[in-house]
């Protein structure tokens, strides 16, 4: 397990730099071929590719070639941080604030203007947080209406062209 993660660490800190690497430090680092791989037509005694225990192998490793998406916050972290977070509401809350504090300690006698304020404000953030959360729910189903396609890929012990779902690909 430990060499694994090693392997691992490896590979990202090789996949950082592939660009600035000399090819015989990318083969060494990646563990493949780069400059003495030819390519060969389908039905030649010439083996290329990756074996299938280097693919299990490569799978055990790095798992799924797939981009795991973000963890989705909280959506009614979301609403508060509408509601009371922008620097325009945040004035708008101050203002909210200062109007209730004449009210209270200056014998001010005008109530209505922060309550009113205060549902603006709430309405306003409730209507960009439900705007935010149609948008967000129309793009989750145009992302699953997307359809991987597969890849074309050459097999060295079956010595034939398959096709193989993007997510099933080795480094």
């Amino acid at each position: 397990r430990q060499a694994a993660a090693a392997t691992r660490v490896r590979h990202a800190q090789a996949r950082r730099s592939v660009h600035t690497m000399q090819a015989l430090d990318l083969e060494a680092a990646l563990g493949c071929r780069l400059l003495t791989a030819e390519m060969s037509v389908l039905g030649s005694e010439e083996a290329f590719g990756l074996s299938e225990e280097i693919v299990a192998q490569k799978q055990e490793i790095f798992g799924k070639n797939r981009m795991t998406p973000p963890p989705k916050p909280n959506v009614w972290w979301l609403l508060i941080k509408q509601v009371f977070g922008g620097v325009f509401n945040t004035l708008l809350w101050i203002c909210v604030v200062c109007e209730l504090l004449l009210a209270m300690f200056m014998g001010g006698d005008d109530l209505t203007t922060p309550i009113i304020l205060s549902g603006v404000i709430m309405l306003s953030g409730l209507l960009q947080w439900w705007t935010e959360q149609r948008a967000e729910s129309m793009m989750n189903a145009l992302q699953g209406m997307q359809a991987s396609e597969g890849v074309s890929t050459y097999r060295i012990r079956a010595n034939l062209c398959v096709e193989l779902p993007s997510e099933e690909l080795v480094p």
